[in-house]
């Protein structure tokens, strides 16, 4: 009996990992959708929905082949092809992406803009 307590027990513990990483990936998902939306401005927004149907392409592709993975290289695997793949990920966001939003922009020109007022009403 203690053995399958032990057991039951040890195999409850990554569940729930499971359960609270989950929670903190898919508000991710959320932040990286505002941030697409900000990125691609009023004018092309409508191209919102492409973006969203490659995500699940990509989604369904990518578990099919950690499945395949899984099944002939075994499960460690998965890791590893995860771990690069990320790796790239990061490095092509890091090149591809711009360092602001034109939302940023905007907000940092009407920023400065009101700095300058501000500056001017001082010097005056």
């Amino acid at each position: 009996l203690r053995r399958r307590r032990r057991g039951a027990r040890s195999r409850r513990v990554p569940c729930d990992l499971l359960q609270k990483t989950s929670r903190h990936v898919g508000s991710r998902g959320q932040v990286l959708d505002a941030y697409t939306l900000d990125l691609l401005g009023d004018e092309r927004r409508g191209e919102y929905g492409r973006y969203r149907l490659w995500l699940a392409v990509s989604w369904g592709i990518g578990n099919a082949l950690m499945g395949w993975v899984a099944d002939h290289l075994g499960f460690d695997y998965n890791f590893v092809v995860s771990g690069a793949l990320n790796l790239l990920a990061i490095g092509l966001m890091g090149a591809a992406l711009p360092s602001r939003t034109r939302g940023e922009r905007r907000i940092l020109q009407q920023r400065q803009l009101q700095q300058r007022q501000l500056q001017q009403r001082q010097l005056q």
